[in-house]
């Protein structure tokens, strides 16, 4: 019950506002427009004032405005004259330009020309030149295609002929290597004459041969010699006068040398140690066989007779028969050399005496050498 009542005068209220705002509304929409009618007057009012002034205004501004705008258009007018006159003297001008330029274009175009026909000429020369030039090295290695063709059947050659000397001449290659070998040491002594005793056992027991190695080692010796007075030496000296006479014992029996004698015969203390070998003897023994150089028969006789080697070959049963031949034989064709035997003989007898009154070894080995002396000498 209460609820009803109170749903009802909500709704009175509500109805009642209604009427009300149905009430004002045309009286609110009234006053609006005579609001708005009194301002549109006021304004009209408003306007009506300003334009009548402005009005005025203008009529008293018109006459100098008018005056300005007549002097404005003539300065217009002038405007456009100058502008006329400016655009005919610059199409004008645009005409000298373009005539200017033509004329450059043209010339340009001519030297261009030119140019180009120089140009044209100068790569055709150069064309011709270039093909010429490639002609010839085409020509070239044409040539050198066949030169290699022919190297290569020459070298295809070699190796075949090689490959037969391998299979074939062993012998000789290995010749060829030992004297090769050869000239690379004694070459060494250039520098360095002292290396002889380095390489003087290997040489001894080679082949040594020729003048080019026999210079070498002639001027090692004398050079070496030449360091020390003389009877004073070094053991190389040994070394080297035992390969001349292994290899070129007839630089010495020609005598022509003089220099080389004197150097071996000053220098006896040393070259007086050669071990001579029984062969060598008696190759010796046929090389000095006819030399009347004194100075080569003392080199013979001190040397290699009274040398170290040749007493050994006369107290050896096997060897001294081979070597009192040989010394017979060279007797037998050369007195100087019977003279100076003679007389080794007698110092060698000396000996004997000596080593008898004091008994050793040494005295069997000195009557040994007497011996064989005295059969050399015999008839």
């Amino acid at each position: 019950m209460g609820v009803t009542l109170k749903k009802k005068l909500k709704r009175y209220y509500i109805f009642n506002n209604w009427i009300l705002f149905i009430t004002l509304l045309p009286v609110a929409v009234w006053l609006a427009y005579v609001a708005a009618n009194w301002q549109l007057s006021s304004s009209i009012k408003n306007y009506s004032t300003k334009t009548h002034v402005e009005t005025r205004i203008v009529k008293a501004e018109l006459p100098k405005y008018l005056s300005e705008s007549y002097t404005i258009l003539s300065s217009f007018d002038n405007r456009i004259d100058k502008l006329e006159t400016a655009i005919i003297n610059q199409q004008n001008l645009s005409e000298q330009q373009f005539t200017a330029l033509y004329s450059l274009y043209s010339n340009s175009l001519t030297i261009f020309s030119i140019i180009l026909g120089v140009f044209g000429l100068i790569s055709a020369v150069l064309g011709i030149l270039l093909s010429n030039k490639v002609n010839e090295r085409y020509q070239e290695i044409k040539q050198i295609e066949r030169t290699i063709e022919n190297k290569t059947f020459e070298v295809e050659k070699l190796k075949a002929d090689i490959d037969a000397l391998i299979n074939n001449k062993n012998t000789e290659i290995f010749n060829k290597f030992i004297e090769y070998d050869n000239s690379r040491l004694i070459n060494a002594l250039k520098e360095n004459p002292d290396n002889i005793g380095n390489v003087v056992a290997i040489l001894s027991v080679r082949n040594i041969k020729g003048e080019n190695n026999w210079k070498i080692i002639r001027n090692a010796f004398l050079e070496l010699c030449s360091r020390f007075k003389e009877n004073m030496g070094h053991p190389a000296i040994s070394s080297y006068a035992s390969l001349i006479f292994q290899f070129y014992p007839n630089k010495i029996s020609s005598g022509k040398d003089t220099e080389l004698l004197h150097a071996l015969i000053n220098r006896r203390p040393w070259t007086q140690q050669i071990g001579f070998f029984s062969n060598e003897l008696i190759h010796l023994a046929k090389v000095f066989a006819l030399a009347q150089n004194d100075d080569v028969v003392t080199i013979f006789i001190e040397i290699v007779v009274k040398s170290p080697g040749c007493s050994r070959c006369l107290n050896m049963d096997q060897y001294k028969g081979d070597v009192i031949n040989a010394l017979k034989e060279c007797i037998l064709k050369n007195n100087k050399i019977r003279i100076e035997i003679e007389k080794y003989k007698e110092l060698v007898d000396k000996q004997i005496e000596l080593y008898v009154k004091n008994p050793s070894i040494l005295a069997e080995h000195y009557q040994n050498i007497a011996k064989g002396l005295q059969e050399a000498l015999s008839n």
